[in-house]
Formats: structure tokens, sequence, C-alpha cells
């Protein structure tokens, strides 16, 4: 992997965010801006931790256990969080991504009980 794979990597996952926001703006086009989303945080998460264990990769060295723990733990924690409002919450999971992102629009209905 050279220098430049992670940058570019990187840049491909900001285009994926930005796509994302623009496909939650409107409800017939959430599904699409979530998987738009996911696909640019997995890219990411993936180049981090590539990035963190290959030589040349313009990271400073191998890192140290605690490099590795604290990036399984950030993880961690997101998928906690996001197992948990996954069960709390009875919407769907672009009404949660939404609401998490802040991107949550005046003009749709609250969700019906039960739904």
């Amino acid at each position: 992997m050279t220098a430049a794979f992670p940058s570019v990597a990187y840049l491909v996952a900001s285009f994926l965010f930005i796509l994302s926001l623009k496909g939650l703006s409107q409800p017939a086009t959430a599904r699409r801006g979530n998987v738009l989303g996911s696909v640019g945080m997995a890219l990411a998460i993936v180049v981090t931790a590539l990035a963190l264990y290959i030589p040349g990769s313009g990271a400073p060295a191998i890192p140290s256990p605690s490099t590795a723990m604290l990036l399984a733990g950030a993880i961690g924690i997101g998928c906690l969080i996001g197992a948990v409002l996954a069960a709390r919450v009875a919407m769907q999971l672009d009404d949660v991504h939404g609401a998490v992102t802040g991107r949550w629009s005046a003009r749709r209905p609250p969700p019906e009980p039960g739904r």
C-alpha cells in the first residue's frame, strides 16, 4: 500500500458521506443515502485499520497494542450505541440514522405507534 492510497480512500469515503447526506434529505432516497453512508464508514474504518499495520502506508510504525485497543474500543462503543438505538426505537433504520446525524426532516410526520 502506497502512502497515497489512504488519502485517496479517505477522499472517496468523504464523497460517499456527502452523497449520503444528500440522499437522506428526501424520504424517497433515504435508503440509498443510508447505504452510501454505511459504505463510506466501512471504507474509512478498513483503511484506518490497514494503515496502522501496513508498512509504508504513512503510519509512523507498527502501533502499540493500546492503539489497536483504542480503535477496537471505539468501534465497539459505536456498535453498542447502534444496537441500543435499534432495540429501543421503533423506527426504521433511516429514521434512526437521520435522528443521530441531525438530518431529521421537519416535513416528515412522526412514526406511527407500533410501527
